[in-house]
């Protein structure tokens, strides 16, 4: 659904749903993408949504400079052929040095608080950025 198509759905409701409409954003792919989105930046994450990976495509959610959230809907990401590009895209993207965490409905709707817990872990750790410099290991 369009942004236009959300404004003239919502227009003839009370105000207290339209504050809603405010927290949208057009870019995001899924229902369960956003409410990730809105969970995030509720407790303070700075995030990105639909960032262009060279080689990869567009990820979902891009939390600092390196973890990757891909929220997985059942019916995009069960077929054989979406779970073959899935996993490619995740091998490409840990060799670029990211972290991915795909993230499924149903843990995003049942399994929430697990979840941001291991996000909050990730970002405790400052494993969301990239190191300023790189360890040169010599044999």
């Amino acid at each position: 659904m369009s942004l236009v198509e959300l404004r003239q759905k919502f227009a003839g409701l009370p105000r207290r749903y339209r504050r809603i409409l405010a927290r949208s954003d057009a870019g995001s792919q899924a229902g369960t993408e956003t409410l990730v989105r809105l969970r995030l930046r509720a407790i303070g994450f700075l995030l990105r949504i639909q960032v262009q990976v060279r080689g990869v495509g567009r990820v979902d959610l891009l939390v600092g400079d390196r973890l990757v959230l891909e929220c997985d809907s059942h019916e995009w990401h069960w077929l054989e052929d979406s779970y073959e590009k899935d996993h490619e895209r995740d091998a490409v993207l840990i060799q670029k040095g990211y972290l991915v965490l795909r993230l499924t409905y149903s843990q995003i709707i049942n399994d929430w608080p697990r979840m941001e817990s291991i996000i909050r872990g990730i970002v405790a750790r400052g494993d969301h950025l990239f190191p300023r410099s790189r360890s040169v290991f010599r044999q």
